[in-house]
């Protein structure tokens, strides 16, 4: 058994995987990997199952260092990171030594990266996932300065020296694809066209439970209604005029109206985009709301 010793924790470095399923109707947060494609990316890379726990870095990176040899990819957001002071490259496999150091240094582009290791770390289940969730305080806490976790060592490694390469625009998307919510229809033309042609800045307050947003706010006719189901991906639309966009760790239920439904693509392209960067809603076609509510799988 190997042990990854946190020399420097970063800002926010957290265990995920792809979600916790199955405990919306008992009002827990789905959680999971902010940016689901380059999670799933850097687990497909080692030949991990899909949904295997790993670190998800944001904003500032941590330091590490590998007490046994395995294998390790990153994904995501472009941190300038370094082996044993080496420049290395993302979306490939790492072959990693004893005390091999890994240091995620200053970011480029993006906002968070993931880092899988070889058949996944090895951590308890909390209701089925591995994903640490803010709101219900579920899973691992936060990883800090001097943590350890474990993984098991490998020695399988098959050179190579090929790494996929991915479009810089997926770190800096500003048109973000919505669905139709189950409200849309009762607001009118004008205030739809509105919410579409504005640009909204994301807040520095917005984090994994939700995306705050600042821009000229719509007025419209307050609606009574119900708390309803809600998901990662909704767009609320409160009396204040301006959109929130829940996100993996927001609640399960909701009171205000549900004007769009952020597609998967649109939410990890979110996820990518820090406080201050500008946004702007695009409708796309696809699948019916309540479809999307009934999903309780990865």
């Amino acid at each position: 058994m190997g042990r990854l010793l946190m020399i420097k924790a970063g800002l926010l470095t957290t265990m995920q995987d792809l979600g916790r399923f199955g405990f919306r109707k008992f009002g827990v947060p789905v959680a999971g990997a902010m940016d689901q494609n380059h999670a799933q990316l850097a687990n497909l890379i080692l030949g991990n199952d899909l949904n295997a726990p790993l670190l998800e870095i944001t904003l500032i990176g941590p330091e590490l260092v590998f007490e046994a040899e395995t294998v390790v990819c990153i994904t995501g957001a472009d941190f300038s990171p370094t082996l044993n002071e080496l420049a290395i490259l993302p979306n490939k496999k790492i072959k990693i030594n004893q005390g091999d150091r890994l240091k995620f240094n200053r970011l480029q582009q993006g906002c968070r990266a993931y880092l899988a290791i070889k058949n996944g770390f090895q951590t308890t289940k909390v209701l089925g996932s591995c994903s640490w969730c803010c709101t219900a305080e579920l899973g691992i806490t936060p990883l800090k300065k001097g943590g350890v976790l474990f993984y098991e060592s490998s020695t399988i490694f098959s050179a190579s020296n090929m790494a996929i390469r991915l479009p810089d625009f997926q770190f800096n998307q500003r048109n973000i694809p919505v669905m139709k919510g189950p409200e849309y229809h009762k607001f009118s033309k004008q205030t739809i066209q509105k919410l579409l042609k504005t640009s909204y800045k994301i807040l520095a307050r917005s984090n994994r439970m939700a995306y705050a947003l600042e821009g000229e706010p719509v007025v419209f006719d307050s609606l009574e209604m119900l708390s309803s189901a809600v998901q990662p991906g909704t767009v609320q639309l409160p009396p204040s005029g301006l959109p929130i966009v829940l996100m993996r760790d927001g609640q399960t239920i909701g009171g205000y109206p549900r004007i769009f439904q952020v597609t998967e693509e649109g939410i990890d392209q979110l996820a990518q985009l820090k406080s201050g960067s500008t946004i702007q809603f695009t409708t796309v076609e696809c699948t019916p709301y309540k479809d999307l509510l009934s999903l309780e799988s990865p």
